[in-house]
């Protein structure tokens, strides 16, 4: 399975290098806004995979924005990696509060203003969603490589 996570890796390397180079998050914006579908659904996969490995749900929401979110999470659903995109939604239904109110915020903000309960939601749908990672490479590389 680690064959997938490289190649794509590689598959979508010079696109997200596009993307994450340029200069401003406005001048990201407009980049983003005139990518394909398909192209604007390999970015939110590669930063959904991205953050999930270096802080889980609550870095992958601290970092990106709402369209972004919403596009991994419906990739994820034409990629039949349901699991993946339910949990997404679920995360934010519980986060969204913090995040309107807290624009900007950060992974240490978003921890700070949830209860005991929501911060173990939280962790059990990270551990979800770790265990059907290999599977989102698999199918994200399959999906796109054509």
């Amino acid at each position: 399975m680690e064959d997938y996570k490289k190649r794509w890796s590689y598959l979508c390397q010079l696109l997200v290098k596009q993307f994450i180079t340029c200069e401003n998050q406005t001048v990201q914006k407009q980049y983003f806004a005139q990518l394909t579908e398909r192209e604007q659904e390999i970015i939110c996969i590669h930063l959904l995979t991205f953050y999930m490995a270096r802080g889980g749900l609550l870095r992958f929401y601290s970092s990106c924005n709402v369209k972004q979110v919403q596009i991994a999470a419906c990739a994820m659903f034409k990629m039949d990696v349901a699991v993946v995109g339910t949990l997404i939604q679920e995360g934010y239904q519980i986060l969204e509060p913090v995040l309107q109110i807290w624009q900007g915020n950060t992974m240490q903000d978003l921890l700070c203003h949830l209860t005991e309960a929501e911060k173990q939601k939280i962790y059990l749908l990270d551990q979800s969603y770790r265990q059907t990672e290999q599977k989102i490479f698999l199918q994200a590389y399959s999906r796109y490589a054509g």
